[in-house]
């Protein structure tokens, strides 16, 4: 077992049962939650005698974990609590859950497969800063409710498809930076939700060009993409995002000339494009 801290160590004060609950592996601490939501739903309301943790179990109330007025646990805001062991496939059944953030912990292993189908309310997923492993499996996709997807920081792998984000109809962030992602950048995540303002797919192993699709997206403020391996122009219908604020692209193998119309990005405050084997004929104060 790792020596990193455990959950109890950054917990106010509880009573004994109650750290002898947190004192344990996430995955454990997980599957407990599961079954005292599952105890609470299978008791008959009318009889008068529930068995509702989150209300008439206050020994169960911890930091962190919160619940509907149905009882029902509807978060899990864990960051920077030494958590330790993998995502229990038994998180699958917290089905309430809206809120996620399991960031700068300890964890490890792949996501539970069915994972983010399965939690069809989430809202914000926050699990970046992890030891994560694994792929985003073929046969998973977001929900039309996430608006908040971070899986930064971690060792994920693989091509992100572009059936994972179709649902996605209101994402607004997504971050999959300093991972070893791969394949193409899914700039088609534009056509899906037009809602988005900040993309970072930097530090991973995407290759390729950039496709056309960032166009589609007329509230993005940043776009994020350096230090991979993308190839060819930058497409020009970036250059029609006039809210467009951070244009991240350096240390990548972009070649061509910069069109003129980067003019157009009148809001733009940053542009990184260092390290690759662009050209431009515009006179430099016209980038400033």
């Amino acid at each position: 077992m790792s020596t990193s801290p455990t959950l109890s160590s950054s917990l106010p004060s509880l009573p004994p049962l109650c750290h002898d609950l947190v004192s344990i592996p996430f995955f454990v601490l997980v599957l407990v939650l599961v079954l005292l939501v599952f105890l609470g739903c299978a008791v008959n309301r009318s009889s008068g005698e529930s068995f509702l943790f989150c209300i008439y179990l206050p020994w169960l109330i911890w930091e962190g974990v919160g619940c509907d007025e149905s009882d029902r646990v509807n978060s899990l805001l864990l960051p920077s609590k030494g958590l330790v062991g993998t995502i229990s496939p038994f998180i699958v059944n917290l089905t309430s859950l809206s809120t996620l953030n399991l960031s700068q912990n300890w964890l490890s292993g792949p996501i539970p497969d069915g994972f983010f189908m399965a939690l069809n309310r989430l809202v914000i997923i926050d699990i970046s800063h992890n030891r994560l492993t694994g792929q985003l499996s073929d046969s998973d996709k977001l929900m039309s409710t996430v608006t908040i997807v971070d899986l930064s920081s971690n060792h994920f792998y693989g091509r992100i498809q572009s059936s994972f984000l179709q649902p996605a109809l209101n994402l607004q962030r997504f971050d999959v930076s300093n991972n070893s992602f791969s394949g193409s950048i899914p700039s088609s995540v534009c056509r899906f939700s037009h809602s988005i303002v900040h993309l970072d797919f930097s530090n991973n192993d995407f290759v390729g060009p950039i496709l056309q699709g960032f166009g589609q997206c007329p509230n993005l403020l940043r776009l994020r993409a350096g230090f991979n391996n993308l190839s060819g122009a930058i497409p020009n219908d970036i250059y029609t995002v006039s809210a467009l604020q951070e244009l991240y692209l350096p240390a990548n193998k972009l070649s061509g000339v910069i069109d003129g119309s980067i003019v157009n990005l009148i809001n733009l405050r940053n542009l990184s494009l260092y390290g690759n084997e662009l050209s431009t004929c515009l006179p430099i104060n016209s980038l400033e």
